[in-house]
């Protein structure tokens, strides 16, 4: 509880704008007060039912950019706490992408995709950096988003 209270407390990032929630319907409340209600995307990561009891090799078959930054964005996330509570952001420099997906078992699954294009004001001590073995602004960083968390696009 204390470190998810840090974290919504702390000041975000240069450039960052962020929130945290403590519900899903004040997800929705908030989104909608910065992006509105009309031409609004979600996007999420659908992992189907049969293959989250066993791992399986995937195999992309095919991406679609939603954004390549040129749409206002937000991304929740769920983090730990005894009830909901989501840390939504907005990072700018971010391109957003569905990627579709088969399973070695013939399964497909479609997921939410970020590119963070730069991160140069990041933590150096952020996981993804030790995973790339680069440094702050060195790379840029993608990553699938996690079932359960969500992007949000606004209109053009």
């Amino acid at each position: 509880m204390k470190e998810t209270l840090q974290t919504c407390e702390a000041p975000g990032m240069k450039g960052e704008i962020k929130y945290c929630t403590t519900s899903l319907e004040s997800m929705i409340d908030y989104i909608t007060s910065k992006l509105g209600s009309n031409g609004v995307t979600l996007l999420a990561t659908n992992v189907p039912k049969t293959s989250k009891s066993v791992k399986h090799q995937y195999s992309i078959t095919g991406v679609k950019y939603e954004s390549q930054g040129e749409k206002p964005m937000y991304i929740c996330h769920t983090i730990k706490y005894p009830y909901a509570v989501y840390y939504c952001h907005k990072l700018q420099g971010t391109k957003v992408a569905r990627v579709w997906m088969k399973g070695d078992d013939g399964s497909t699954m479609e997921a939410a995709t970020i590119c963070h294009m730069d991160t140069s004001d990041w933590n150096p001590e952020h996981r993804a950096f030790q995973v790339l073995n680069v440094k702050p602004g060195a790379a840029s960083v993608c990553h699938f988003i996690p079932e359960n968390n969500f992007v949000w696009l606004g209109g053009n």
